[in-house]
């Protein structure tokens, strides 16, 4: 399950953990082309999943509990799963649309 607020064209994502404050996860787009940022609140750290996408994003959303990160491009042929604090750029999976 994701939970997902967009405002106009820039979004915001939060887990919902940041009710309980046991690892709050923030995503949003940031300032690469592409590119994701994931702020972990409770921690408070700030890491980027550099290159999610080759344009521009079009969808985020993060799991109830902040473990993982979807993302959609604009180009709206590719789902990446990325898992949240991995520190790697590689996505967990890949879900191809038609």
């Amino acid at each position: 399950c994701f939970l997902l607020f967009r405002l106009h064209v820039r979004f915001l994502v939060l887990s919902r953990e940041n009710v309980n404050h046991d690892r709050g996860v923030l995503v949003c787009p940031g300032l690469q082309l592409g590119q994701i940022r994931v702020e972990y609140l409770s921690e408070r750290r700030t890491s980027f999943i550099q290159r999610a996408h080759t344009s521009q994003l079009a969808c985020l959303a993060v799991s109830i509990d902040g473990e993982l990160i979807a993302s959609a491009s604009e180009k709206g042929t590719l789902i990446r799963v990325w898992a949240s604090g991995s520190g790697d750029d590689t996505a967990a999976s890949e879900l191809r649309g038609e």
